[in-house]
């Protein structure tokens, strides 16, 4: 290979490949054994359709992130609820969160029009849902896809609906997972939001490598969303309050958003979205509110266990004296909240005749 000089510099000359022109290049190819292969002339470039703004494009599938108990079933169900009044359809997938006890309340909460928000969650008479890695194996989605017209399809957790046969952590299991998902977005014309867990190895924890699987999820996905616990506030020791943050970590499609932020008030019965400053991902994935140790894992089941007992047959407890009983086992009220969130206990709120909060009453759910 020679050298030409361009500009005062030396550049490689253009490699010359032994390769026969066609006669007559085609203007278009079909091939019945590689129906796949178009000449990019006959490609006609569209815009991206997007349900929100860089944040969630139809025709791909988004992933979105975090550790548990940061808001992430809030945040799908607060961008459902803002779709809703724009007569926009979401199908919510999830075995996680029971329908009656969360589903319901938090929608009413987020005062979403719930005319266009169904939810899915297996009834074992009928089997499990499971995804696939082609669009045969993927019938069921299709059918709910289609039953409910939905412009976005939200599957919460993924790991929950894995085939017996796919491994999380097996790139040759996950890529083509990611790619029937795109796919069947591309042809229902609707969005695909996929919720995934954070890694328990902190020291792995980067934008690219902070969820649970192969990193082949991530890189499936055109849109990657990160949320957690907001870096500039310090959580109330009642638990009374919870801020995250909404990072946009990733976008194939266009500019990454700048960050959002919501905060939970679970005793005013209050979501609230709020202004803050961007936020890169790093912030939250190695930030000490994150680094919960097996110790203090273990202490909120065993004050679940507790927490059970005390209201296990009791049709409400007031929530000062829920907080007496498991003092006296050495639980601070943060500890109790967490074991009361895992529970999924029911909470109604007091309220004196100004409307102001004045506790709350405890029960399990039905």
């Amino acid at each position: 290979m020679t050298e030409s000089s361009v500009g005062g510099v030396g550049t490689p000359a253009q490699p010359a490949f032994d390769i026969p022109p066609f006669a007559t290049p085609p203007a278009s190819l079909v091939s019945p054994r590689y129906p796949g292969l178009i000449n990019c002339a006959d490609i006609e470039a569209e815009a991206i359709d997007w349900l929100w703004k860089y944040f969630i494009p139809r025709g791909n599938f988004t992933l979105v992130e975090g550790d548990p108990d940061v808001g992430k079933s809030w945040f799908c169900l607060a961008v459902a609820a803002l779709l809703s009044h724009q007569g926009k359809r979401t199908l919510y997938i999830c075995n996680e969160d029971p329908q009656k006890q969360t589903i319901a309340p938090r929608l009413e909460i987020l005062g979403a029009d719930t005319t266009n928000i169904f939810a899915y969650r297996d009834v074992a008479a009928r089997g499990k849902l499971m995804l696939g890695t082609s669009i045969s194996t993927n019938r069921g989605l299709l059918d709910l896809i289609a039953l409910t017209r939905a412009d976005l399809v939200i599957v919460s957790p993924l790991d929950g609906f894995l085939g017996p046969s796919l491994n999380m952590n097996r790139a040759e299991d996950m890529r083509p997972m990611g790619d029937a998902l795109t796919i069947i977005a591309e042809q229902a014309h609707c969005a695909v939001i996929v919720v995934r867990h954070f890694t328990k190895r902190l020291e792995s924890r980067t934008p690219l490598h902070a969820g649970l699987g192969s990193i082949s999820i991530g890189a499936s996905a055109r849109s990657v969303i990160h949320i957690g616990p907001h870096p500039d506030f310090t959580q109330p020791d009642d638990y009374s309050i919870v801020r995250s943050v909404v990072i946009h970590s990733k976008n194939n499609l266009g500019p990454r958003e700048r960050s959002h932020a919501f905060e939970l008030r679970p005793f005013e019965n209050k979501f609230i979205w709020l202004p803050t400053r961007n936020i890169e991902a790093q912030e939250i994935l190695m930030g000490p509110s994150l680094k919960l140790r097996s110790e203090e894992k273990a202490e909120i089941h065993q004050a679940g266990e507790n927490l059970r007992a005390v209201l296990a047959g009791s049709p409400g407890i007031a929530q000062a004296e829920v907080f007496l009983a498991l003092d006296k086992f050495g639980y601070n009220k943060r500890t109790v909240q967490r074991a009361a969130a895992r529970l999924s206990v029911q909470r109604t709120v007091l309220r004196n005749k100004k409307g102001q909060v004045t506790g709350s009453i405890w029960k399990l759910p039905d």
